[in-house]
């Protein structure tokens, strides 16, 4: 599914028809599934959120993660998309028409312990607060908030440790909901 890009505009590059993918996504567009679905993602050109509720699920949600400079850019519709963190890390605004309880999973918890005095800890503390922020800023919209300072000590492009997060995920949603 991932495999090193060589920097070719991008450390990682994503396989998005990888057999995994396939096996996770049957259908073909949003609009297709039996629940409404919202992806966001931020158009370069015109530094402006996207909701998407219809469109390639593939696509859409490998624009939604392209996290600059892990993974490139995606073009699509005319547009150059983004991760949608960089600009709404947990956007609830498409959801509030339903008027049912809404339950927030914040999957990247600002660390709270001091960063190394050094240059490149120091932007990636900057870019974390920047994409981030707005989760712990929306916390209120939520009915229900997940989050998890333990996530912190896991890989972000691992795939190794999913028993272990899910373990981790089942045990804070059990706190949280009872």
């Amino acid at each position: 599914m991932f495999s090193f890009n060589w920097f070719r505009k991008s450390f990682f590059s994503v396989d998005i028809d990888a057999s995994v993918i396939s096996e996770l996504i049957k259908k073909k567009n949003l609009e297709e599934l039996d629940i409404p679905v919202y992806v966001t993602a931020v158009d370069l050109q015109n530094a402006r959120e996207i909701v998407f509720d219809s469109g390639d699920i593939k696509i859409v949600c490998k624009a939604s993660c392209a996290l600059v400079p892990l993974f490139k850019p995606v073009k699509y519709n005319g547009k150059t998309l983004v991760d949608g963190g960089f600009y709404n890390h947990m956007p609830y605004q498409p959801l509030k028409k339903y008027k049912i309880p809404m339950l927030g999973v914040n999957l990247h918890p600002l660390m709270k312990k001091p960063s190394k005095p050094k240059m490149m800890s120091y932007l990636k503390k900057v870019i974390a607060i920047r994409m981030f922020i707005t989760a712990d800023e929306q916390r209120e919209e939520y009915d229900y908030y997940i989050s998890s300072d333990k996530i912190n000590k896991y890989s972000i492009l691992s795939l190794k440790s999913l028993d272990a997060l899910f373990e981790l995920g089942y045990k804070e949603a059990q706190e949280v909901l009872n």
